[in-house]
């Protein structure tokens, strides 16, 4: 292989330039997807290597390290990595989706003791936000926004089982009232605008 200046390009050159080329092929393909739909809100990592060669010498004029995944990258990540889980613990799956301490004993409290509370319309829930519904148990129920008016709950499709579903799905199996969703949980401000 020879560089722009007719000069020999050495084998660790072209191995960096394949790399380079196999992770701008492969962006996307490990993001979490929703019954075929993608998730908005994601982050993509790329690494940027600049290799400068000189008579077969090799210098790194710069990298640049793929940026941390956001919070709610991790915890949709997180979520989409369990299939099961206990049975009547939605609260603690939230919370340890987002990495957020104990705080509260039910998902209808911590969402009466949440900061930055919305009520929107269900399509408009955005992505890795905690969202909270209500029954006829009063403890209530929290799950993980993907956007687009899908979650990811547990005991869905039954109970110990965690899925991926349409929350107006959701809410008219189990006919839940939507509560909305928070920015926060357990006083730990989990999503930014």
């Amino acid at each position: 292989m020879i560089d722009v200046r007719g000069r020999p390009v050495g084998a660790i050159a072209i191995a960096i330039t394949a790399l380079i080329c196999l992770s701008l092929l492969l962006i996307g393909a490990d993001t979490p997807q929703a019954e075929g739909r993608a998730v908005s809100g994601q982050r993509v990592n790329v690494v940027v290597v600049t290799a400068v060669m000189s008579d077969g010498a090799r210098r790194f004029s710069g990298v640049k390290a793929a940026p941390e995944l956001t919070t709610t990258s991790r915890a949709i990540r997180w979520a989409l990595s369990n299939a099961r889980y206990p049975t009547r613990t939605c609260l603690l799956f939230v919370r340890n989706a987002f990495g957020v301490k104990r705080k509260f004993g039910t998902a209808y409290l911590a969402w009466t003791h949440a900061k930055y509370r919305h009520h929107t319309a269900i399509f408009l829930i955005p992505a890795g936000v905690p969202v909270f519904t209500m029954g006829v148990s009063p403890s209530g129920h929290v799950m993980l926004s993907l956007g687009n008016g899908w979650v990811r709950s547990i005991d869905w499709p039954r109970d110990g089982m965690v899925g991926t579903v349409k929350l107006t799905t959701l809410l008219r199996k189990w006919h839940h009232r939507y509560l909305g969703w928070s920015e926060d949980l357990n006083g730990v401000r989990v999503w930014h605008p």
